[in-house]
């Protein structure tokens, strides 16, 4: 069986259309567990009309703790041989757990099997469409970039979750990337290169400086949480774990309406390693986020 966990926080509006994707999986043995963390809208009066399901658990609880505990409270309340976590803001495919589960029971080295996803930009009115690739040992490609991506994703073995551990509630940000680097050590990464989720992304317009901060202190965290790991790349890869760091702060920042935090990020990275497509995205901080998301679509 597969645990399904659903987080939730005062998104009732949204949380409906996550949950009517997770129950028309083709793929019918699974549970669905939903955890409210700290909800005061109609999030109580929404999960009611779902009472006479007997594959739903809800499990709310107040004050809220946050996602990390959130997810983490739902895994520890789950049955199954896996675990799949969907974001209350995103929804699946049909298809997504049966062609995940058949994948993970191909190969006995497997502990984690991740899909491509159809990026949505709501306010925006953009789409594009992101198609990994990368299988097998990722431990080290981990280190540079996060391709594994959302939380929404992966099909997970529990027993491995069991031995790495869950979510770290020490972080502020990324700590989806920080389970993937630990669980990477266990075992074979594999892939479905099919869009499988729809990944929907709300922006403010506004400038949120303390939400790039959060990354810049989670990416701190990390690089220490894992020095042993980074200490052993060769210093040509300490170099691309570097500017892969400054362009992922330069994009959070640019995503967060701060073109000139972006910028200096941006200029960060071509110092440390020189690459055109790092100078293209610099180029772009001087225009809008939609003109970047536009261009975003055809690389």
């Amino acid at each position: 069986m597969v645990s399904v966990i659903i987080t939730t926080h005062n998104r009732c509006n949204l949380l409906d259309r996550a949950i009517q994707s997770v129950l028309n999986q083709i793929y019918k043995d699974f549970e669905l567990i939903v955890v409210a963390d700290g909800c005061t809208d109609g999030t109580d009066s929404l999960m009611k009309k779902y009472e006479s399901e007997k594959r739903i658990q809800y499990i709310h609880y107040s004050p809220a703790k946050g996602g990390n505990y959130a997810r983490n409270k739902g895994a520890q309340n789950s049955r199954g041989e896996f675990i799949a976590f969907l974001d209350d803001d995103d929804e699946w495919l049909p298809e997504k757990l049966e062609l995940q589960v058949a994948k993970i029971r191909e190969d006995p080295e497997c502990v984690l099997v991740y899909t491509g996803i159809r990026v949505v930009y709501v306010n925006e009115c953009i789409e594009y469409s992101s198609i990994p690739k990368a299988n097998g040992d990722l431990s080290k490609v981990l280190l540079f970039n996060n391709i594994i991506g959302s939380t929404s994703t992966p099909l997970i073995k529990k027993s491995v979750l069991d031995n790495s551990g869950l979510f770290d509630e020490q972080l502020g940000a990324l700590q989806d990337y920080d389970l993937w680097l630990r669980i990477s050590e266990f075992g074979k990464v594999l892939v479905i290169p099919k869009e499988m989720v729809n990944y929907y992304n709300y922006t403010t317009g506004k400038q949120v400086s303390a939400i790039t901060d959060r990354y810049v202190d989670a990416i701190a965290y990390i690089n220490k949480k894992y020095s042993r790991r980074i200490n052993n790349l060769s210093p040509e890869e300490k170099v691309i774990k570097e500017s892969c760091d400054y362009y992922l702060l330069a994009n959070k920042a640019m995503r967060n309406n701060n073109k000139k935090l972006s910028r200096s990020y941006f200029i960060k990275a071509l110092r440390v390693r020189f690459r055109l497509k790092y100078l293209i995205y610099y180029v772009f901080t001087f225009t809008s986020y939609r003109t970047l998301l536009k261009f975003r679509r055809y690389i």
